[in-house]
C-alpha cells in the first residue's frame, strides 16, 4: 500500500501551506535475515548437544554448569527468534511518518476595540492591577534583599552580643599614676 498511499500524502501540498522535507528511505534486510537463519540452526543443535549432555551428567557441579550453558544458549535462540519475526513482520509493512509544524508559533494580536468616553470601570480595573503589580514588585525586592544579604544575620547577632556585653561591663581604664610617683 505504500505506492498507493505516498501520492494521497503529497497531495495535501495544496491544503497544506507547503511541504517543507520528504524522505523516502529504504533498507535490504535479506543478508541479515539469512545470516540470523543460520545462527539459529546453529545455536539450536547446540541447544540439542547440552540437553543430551545434561542427561548424561551424574555430578551436580556439571548439571548446574550445563543448566547455565542451556540458559544461555536458549535466551540467544529466542532473541534471534525474536529479531526474524521483527524483520519478517517489518519487510510485510512501510512505516510512514508525517509531521506538522504551524508556521507561525505565536498566535497573531488581535487589536484591542477601543471604546471612547469615561470608563470607570476600565479604570478601576486598571488601577487594581497596577497595585498588584506594584505589590509583587515590592515582595520580589523585599525577598530579593532577604536571600542576598543572608549573611549579614549571622554577623548582626555576634555585632549585637558584642555591644550587649560591653554595655554591661564597660571597659574602664586601668587608674593612672599621679605625677612624680613611681610607677609599679
Amino acid at each position: 500500500e505504500f505506492d498507493k498511499i505516498m501520492p494521497e500524502l503529497r497531495r495535501l501540498d495544496g491544503q497544506v501551506k507547503k511541504v517543507t522535507q520528504e524522505t523516502v528511505s529504504s533498507s535490504d534486510v535479506t543478508e541479515e535475515y539469512v545470516d540470523l537463519q543460520s545462527q539459529l540452526r546453529n545455536l539450536q543443535a547446540t541447544e540439542g548437544r547440552v540437553l543430551a549432555l545434561q542427561q548424561k551428567a551424574e555430578k551436580l557441579e556439571d548439571i548446574l554448569t550445563l543448566d547455565g550453558q542451556l540458559r544461555q544458549v536458549q535466551g540467544d535462540i529466542e532473541r534471534i527468534q525474536g529479531r526474524l519475526q521483527f524483520l519478517g513482520n517489518r519487510s510485510d509493512m512501510s512505516s510512514i511518518t508525517v509531521g506538522l509544524s504551524p508556521d507561525r508559533l505565536v498566535p497573531a494580536a488581535t487589536e484591542p476595540v477601543v471604546q471612547e468616553g469615561w470608563q470607570p470601570q476600565a479604570i478601576v480595573q486598571k488601577a487594581w492591577f497596577a497595585s498588584l503589580d506594584l505589590l509583587s514588585n515590592v515582595a520580589t525586592v523585599v525577598l530579593t534583599l532577604i536571600v542576598f544579604f543572608w549573611w549579614m544575620v549571622p554577623l548582626a547577632l555576634i555585632a549585637l552580643i558584642i555591644a550587649t556585653r560591653l554595655r554591661r561591663n564597660p571597659v574602664t581604664p586601668p587608674p593612672s599614676s599621679a605625677p612624680g610617683e613611681p610607677s609599679a
